[in-house]
């Protein structure tokens, strides 16, 4: 299985388009899109569009919760000064853009090959503003995979 992985958009269309053509050259199976797809940028409709023509499993960000939980956006790690981008794109988006954007989904497992499965998340696989880097400890990632199903590489 080949896998394109896509994540953080952030209303940038024009990178997505480059992206999406790269990844249409290649030989990917399955696209999957980790979230924070239409705020900030400058064209969230655009990059709904193309997302949704994709057929891509996409997972819920951070800017997806907050954008459904304005009132409460700071809980979600937007800073308070990006608060009025995200309302100025909610204002963008359609009802049906709403609706896309509410569909996806919290994580994702993906089936590499009979034995194996990458599981997809934004954020950590138990919140999605929760961060876990490279340099992340290793009692972090105990935390999340110690007696799970899923294993991690240091």
């Amino acid at each position: 299985m080949r896998l394109a992985i896509i994540s953080d958009i952030h209303g940038n269309y024009e990178a997505l388009k480059a992206v999406v053509n790269d990844i249409r050259s290649s030989t990917a199976d399955k696209i999957v899109c980790l979230g924070d797809v239409a705020t900030l940028g400058p064209q969230p409709n655009e990059v709904i569009q193309l997302l949704r023509s994709m057929d891509c499993s996409s997972i819920t960000g951070n800017h997806e919760s907050a954008l459904f939980d304005m009132k409460h956006a700071l809980r979600y790690k937007i800073a308070r000064s990006v608060i009025p981008v995200l309302e100025w794109c909610k204002k963008k988006l359609s009802s049906d853009d709403l609706k896309f954007l509410d569909s996806f989904s919290p994580d994702l497992k993906v089936s590499l090959s009979p034995k194996n499965k990458l599981f997809c998340f934004h954020g950590s696989p138990k919140s999605n503003y929760e961060v876990i880097t490279s340099n992340s400890p290793e009692s972090q990632m105990r935390r999340h995979f110690y007696n799970s199903d899923y294993k991690y590489f240091v």
